[in-house]
């Protein structure tokens, strides 16, 4: 069979395992048994992982094979698997650093990401016209022992309506990650009774007077910005952050002196709640800096050290993408000298043999105790809450939030939770409003005034050219 610039097939593999075709074919860089092998092979077994935890897709990033990841994309292999040290396909896309591999992964991610939404729609819209109707504001705080540093850190009143099957999130933190954000007031709408076969949200630039469909079902992208997204991704270290939650314990938090302390209760708004501590939480945190500059590295510990002194600036943490070159595919590592049988057979009770540009790994592990506030009353379920979140709410920490809130806290509605983001930083978040109303059926509409945004093709592509 013809072979994709591959390393030698080893022709006195001992390896019979038939299950794993695709991974050997991939590991070879042999795009004509990749092919052979995917007409035979179910969706389900594009997920398969071997005893290293690598897909198919994660091997073939690994080592480059471009036509071999295209094929495998086309197949509709998952790009969200975590191997066994929690680095998905795109995580070893960053490492590699090939520009075009790196996009096709985003696409094909936020296109996956967007069918697993449009096959949970009619879930997704029955929840939300069995709710009542409602407006919730959710208070997010970020706080942090470093001195000085929390007068810096962003806060923001997420303000949330629903009404029937349409549901509206405004907000002015766009992102915050890494210790970056970016701020503007941002409206996201959701039309439960679209008819439209993809899912489709608007958001609103309130400050532009601007508005913008994104229909979820595409895995498309505005060029320039797609390219500004992996020169992103390109200058800041993979992080795999992982909150341990077996070992931890709740608690009722006490007050008072000596031996007249008694349960904590506090008022939160209208809300008579009980307070718990959650111990024993283990953040692990994984930076991987392999596709990193010495300057860049540099930069990063530098910005550490800062803030651990709390010499920091607020300037060192906004994130101005202006005036930002694009940055270049990097050369290809050298490809491992490994064979397919001394991959398979590599013992699992060590790190498994990393086939991609040698890894420069970082690893922190803190331990938190977190705070919730619990209130008897339940006025909406939470889990249906966090099910409509999680679809249209553009922040990250709501996975968090869904994972903490599984595990091992009280009965009843979590009306305020103390929870650690980063090692430093830590998020409170407060509902402090919940009321059932009637919603004006213009906050779900475009505002006449409001102009349709337009990339400038022009500037773009000399961005992306350079």
């Amino acid at each position: 069979m013809a072979s994709n610039g591959s390393t030698e097939v080893d022709q006195n593999s001992s390896t019979e395992d038939h299950s794993f075709d695709l991974h050997r074919a991939a590991f070879h860089g042999d795009v004509d048994e990749v092919r052979e092998v995917l007409e035979t092979v179910k969706l389900d077994d594009l997920k398969s992982q071997d005893k290293h935890g690598n897909t198919a897709l994660h091997i073939a990033v690994m080592l480059g094979y471009k036509a071999v990841i295209e094929e495998l994309v086309k197949h509709g292999s998952p790009v969200k698997e975590k191997n066994n040290l929690g680095w998905t396909p795109l995580d070893e896309a960053i490492s590699y650093g090939d520009r075009d591999t790196i996009i096709l992964l985003i696409k094909t991610l936020r296109g996956q990401i967007a069918a697993g939404i449009v096959e949970r729609r009619q879930e997704l819209i029955r929840s939300l016209v069995a709710l009542e109707d409602f407006h919730i504001n959710l208070r997010w705080e970020f706080h942090t022992w470093v001195p000085f540093l929390s007068r810096m850190l962003p806060s923001d009143v997420c303000r949330i309506y629903k009404k029937g099957a349409s549901i509206r999130v405004d907000s002015s933190i766009g992102n915050f990650q890494e210790m970056k954000w970016s701020r503007g007031d941002k409206s996201f709408i959701f039309n439960g009774e679209d008819t439209n076969s993809s899912l489709t949200m608007v958001i609103l630039d309130n400050e532009k007077k601007e508005f913008e469909r994104k229909k979820l079902l595409r895995s498309d992208d505005n060029h320039g910005a797609l390219h500004e997204r992996v020169t992103d991704l390109m200058s800041h270290p993979i992080v795999y952050a992982n909150m341990s939650t077996k070992p931890i314990t709740v608690s009722r938090a006490l007050a008072g002196w000596w031996f007249f302390k008694g349960p904590r209760s506090e008022q939160v708004g209208e809300y008579n709640t009980d307070v718990y501590d959650i111990t024993d939480l283990i953040l692990i945190s994984r930076k991987r800096r392999d596709h990193l500059t010495p300057e860049q590295i540099k930069e990063f510990e530098h910005l550490q050290k800062k803030l651990e002194s709390g010499r920091i600036e607020e300037k060192d943490f906004e994130d101005d993408k202006e005036d930002r070159d694009l940055i270049p595919s990097m050369p290809p590592p050298e490809k491992p000298t490994i064979t397919w049988d001394q991959y398979c057979h590599a013992p699992t009770d060590q790190d498994p043999p990393h086939l991609g540009r040698p890894m420069d790994l970082k690893v922190d592990k803190k331990h938190f105790k977190a705070s919730v506030w619990m209130a008897e009353e339940c006025p909406i379920k939470l889990q249906k809450l966090l099910d409509i979140l999680e679809v249209i709410v553009p922040y990250k920490h709501f996975h968090k939030l869904r994972q903490f809130v599984k595990n091992k806290i009280p009965e009843g509605f979590p009306v305020k939770l103390e929870i650690p983001v980063f090692p430093t930083v830590t998020a409170i978040v407060t509902m402090e409003e919940y009321k059932t109303c009637d919603t004006q059926d213009s906050k779900f509409l475009i505002p006449r005034d409001y102009t349709k945004f337009e990339p400038k093709e022009n500037e773009d592509n000399c961005k992306a050219s350079s």
